[in-house]
């Protein structure tokens, strides 16, 4: 009788034994898998930044080539900022609105500490402006965009408004494009806050109907 107590007792060491085993391989299994997943995650985010790093590259090459060409072959523009990157944005802009018969007015100030790069200079303005052309452009009645920069202390403002559908809501869309190549359009507004955050500024916008505006303070 001692003898089969011993026998099972053991026998019942042996698939405790086994068991224990079995629960630390899985146990290391499902280890592994959790850190081949969080790296897989890992890749793909990284993918995903470099991926929409590239394509606001894309976005901005453009633009940065065309205002770049222009600055580099005027000797003279007119001054409005006093700034000659940002006056040759307006002055060029204010061509494309007219040949879209849309009337494009501003009234700015000369400009004193203006400390953002002539890159982010150049993306900031061209994204603003051609964001308004887009959306003014599609206006039936009023077909306007109006800008002011103001300078308050150490402050400088710029207000810009643009004439909009009533049917287009971009701020109940989160700005999303409606332009049919989703995945390469759409990153102007995008840009534009990047921009302001990273010189630690403000924006706001405000949706009127067949009034859009855009705020920043920098």
């Amino acid at each position: 009788m001692n003898y089969i107590f011993i026998a099972l007792f053991v026998i019942s060491l042996i698939v405790l034994t086994c068991t224990i085993k079995d629960r630390r391989h899985l146990e290391e299994e499902r280890e592994q898998l959790e850190k081949i997943i969080e790296e897989g995650n890992n890749l793909y985010e990284k993918v995903v930044k470099e991926n929409e790093s590239l394509r606001f590259v894309k976005h901005d090459y453009k633009k940065q080539q065309q205002i770049s060409n222009i600055v580099k072959h005027t000797q003279q523009h007119f001054e409005h900022t006093g700034h000659k990157i940002i006056d040759i944005i307006l002055d060029t802009k204010k061509q494309e609105a007219r040949a879209k018969n849309i009337s494009f007015d501003f009234e700015v100030c000369k400009l004193s500490g203006w400390n953002i790069t002539d890159g982010e200079t150049i993306s900031l303005f061209t994204n603003l402006i051609d964001n308004a052309i887009e959306a003014a452009n599609k206006s039936i009645a009023e077909r306007y965009i109006t800008l002011t920069i103001n300078q308050m202390d150490d402050s400088i403002i710029i207000n810009l408004q643009n004439s909009k559908i009533d049917t287009e809501r971009p701020l109940a869309t989160d700005m999303t494009t409606t332009k049919m190549d989703m995945e390469n359009h759409g990153y102007g507004i995008k840009i534009i806050r990047e921009i302001v955050h990273n010189n630690n500024g403000e924006i706001m916008m405000s949706d009127d109907i067949n009034k859009f505006t855009v705020e920043i303070k920098l």
